[in-house]
C-alpha cells in the first residue's frame, strides 16, 4: 500500500523517462526533469524581465510632448490647483510615454555612494529645466534615473557630468511630482551637449 501526497510529488521518483538522441541515450527520473524545467524557466524569466524590458525601452517612439505642455497639465501649479485632475491627466495621457527633453544637471547620485541603497535604478540625476516648474525657480524640476544596463552604456557621459552641465535625455515618464517629490523619468538615452547654467 502506498500513500500519495496531494500533488503526487512522492511518485516522481517512480517513473523513469528514457530518450534516444542518435547514438546517445538519456535516462531521467521525473523529479530531475522537473528540476531542469524549473531552472530553465527561471533563466527565461530573467531574460524576459531584464534584457527584453531594456531593449523595449530603447526602441520606444519618442512622443511630441514638450516640457511646457507637460507643465501646463501636470506641473506644480496644475497640481496645486487641482491634484486629482493633474494626477488623472498624468495617468490617462502621459504615464509610460517616452519624451525627448533637455535640462541642466543639479546633482548626480550613484547607488555606489549609498551602501544602504536598495534600488531598481543605479543612477539618479536631478535636472533643472529651462523653464522652472517650482515657484521661484530654485532647485531641480525632474529626477532622471538610469538602470544598471544603461549606466554601463553611458558611464563615460555620467562620469563627465558636473553641476550646471547641459544634457539631453530620452526618457519614459514614470511618476508625477508633487509638493515634496520631483517628476520621475527613466532615461534610456542621455548625452551631454554644449552649454552651462549656474544652478
Amino acid at each position: 500500500m502506498k500513500q500519495a501526497s496531494t500533488f503526487g510529488l512522492n511518485s516522481l521518483e517512480d517513473k523513469v523517462i528514457a530518450k534516444n538522441i542518435g547514438n546517445f541515450g538519456i535516462i531521467l527520473t521525473r523529479r530531475y526533469l522537473l528540476y531542469i524545467v524549473m531552472v530553465l524557466a527561471a533563466f527565461l524569466s530573467i531574460y524576459t524581465f531584464v534584457l527584453v524590458e531594456e531593449s523595449a525601452h530603447e526602441h520606444r517612439k519618442i512622443s511630441t510632448l514638450t516640457w511646457e505642455d507637460f507643465r501646463g497639465e501636470c506641473g506644480y501649479e496644475a497640481f496645486a490647483q487641482n491634484p486629482r485632475r493633474a494626477f488623472r491627466n498624468f495617468e490617462m495621457h502621459h504615464f509610460g510615454k517616452s519624451v525627448g527633453w533637455d535640462g541642466y544637471v543639479v546633482r548626480v547620485n550613484l547607488n555606489d555612494d549609498d551602501p544602504l541603497s536598495i534600488s531598481y535604478h543605479s543612477a539618479y540625476i536631478m535636472v533643472k529645466m529651462a523653464t522652472a516648474d517650482m515657484p521661484g525657480g530654485l532647485g531641480a524640476d525632474v529626477g532622471v534615473t538610469l538602470s544598471e544596463h544603461n549606466l554601463e552604456r553611458y558611464s563615460e557621459v555620467i562620469e563627465d557630468l558636473h553641476i550646471g552641465d547641459h544634457i539631453a535625455f530620452n526618457s519614459t515618464l514614470l511618476s508625477l511630482g508633487d509638493k515634496h517629490h520631483l517628476h520621475h523619468l527613466r532615461a534610456f538615452n542621455i548625452e551631454k551637449i554644449p552649454g552651462h547654467m549656474d544652478v
